[in-house]
C-alpha cells in the first residue's frame, strides 16, 4: 500500500512541481488517503515511515526508488526531502487514527 502511494503520487518526473513548495501539503493528502482507505494498516505505515526517516539504509528504499524512479536516499538533499515527507505523513496518520 505504501508503494502504491509513492508510485502514484511521488514519481520523479512530477516531484519538481511540488517537492520544494508543497511537500507538506502532499504529505497531508497522503496521510488522509492512508487513514481513509487503509485504516487497518495505518498505524503500521506510520511506524514504518518513522523507521525509514531514521535509516537511510532501510531496505525499502530500493523498492520505493524503483517504483518512483527517484533515489530518495541518494544524496543529502533527497534524503532531507524524504525525511520531511515521511515524518509529516506519519504525524498526519497518527492524528487521523486518534480522531
Amino acid at each position: 500500500m505504501l508503494l502504491n502511494e509513492f508510485g502514484t503520487y511521488y514519481l520523479a518526473d512530477e516531484l519538481g512541481y511540488f517537492v520544494d513548495d508543497a511537500l507538506e501539503e502532499h504529505a497531508d493528502h497522503s496521510a488522509t488517503r492512508i487513514v481513509r482507505f487503509h485504516s487497518d494498516l495505518a498505524a503500521e505505515v506510520a511506524d514504518l515511515l518513522q523507521k525509514m526517516a531514521a535509516d537511510p539504509a532501510h531496505p525499502l528504499f530500493e523498492t520505493i526508488g524503483k517504483e518512483t524512479l527517484y533515489d530518495w536516499n541518494g544524496d543529502q538533499d533527497s534524503w532531507a526531502k524524504f525525511q520531511r515527507l515521511a515524518r509529516r505523513m506519519s504525524e498526519g496518520i497518527a492524528k487521523g487514527i486518534s480522531g
